[in-house]
This record gives C-alpha cells, sequence and structure tokens, in this order.
C-alpha cells in the first residue's frame, strides 16, 4: 500500500502521528520509530489545497483545506 501523503500537514502529538493529505483524508497513526501503524482514517475535507497547518487542544483536532475548516474529536477515529 501506498503510504504517501502529498504536501498536507502533519503533526506529532499525544504519542499519535496526524496527517492529512492532498484529497483531505486525515490518519492517524502510533508515534513509534519500530512500525508504521494506522489507528484510524477517514475523509473528512474536499481536500482542494488542503495543506494548513492543524491545532490540536485535547481530543479535539482544527483541520481545514481551501473553502472549509472543521474541527474533529479524534478521540472518535481511534480503532
Amino acid at each position: 500500500t501506498d503510504k504517501r501523503f502529498g504536501l498536507g500537514p502533519f503533526m506529532i502529538a499525544d504519542g499519535k502521528i496526524f496527517v492529512l493529505n492532498d484529497n483531505g483524508v486525515l490518519t492517524m497513526a502510533r508515534a513509534s520509530t519500530d512500525v508504521y501503524q494506522e489507528t484510524g482514517k477517514a475523509k473528512m475535507l474536499r481536500g482542494r489545497e488542503s495543506w494548513g497547518p492543524m491545532a490540536l487542544a485535547g481530543t479535539r483536532l482544527l483541520i481545514r483545506d481551501f473553502t472549509r475548516m472543521v474541527c474533529i474529536d479524534v478521540s472518535k477515529m481511534e480503532d
């Protein structure tokens, strides 16, 4: 499986990696140097220029693309 994310933003916080790809898909993975392990993935935005910086407050993640901004409770994304 291709694990390329394009130009979208990424952040490491609370033992997790958050990555938003060019198509507006948010991926969560465990922050580990041993193995890549996704813990959640979901289409969140339409993906038009989804490269804006992210912000995390508690379990709420703020992401945006060119036309829309959303606040997601990432605790609900985990497997």
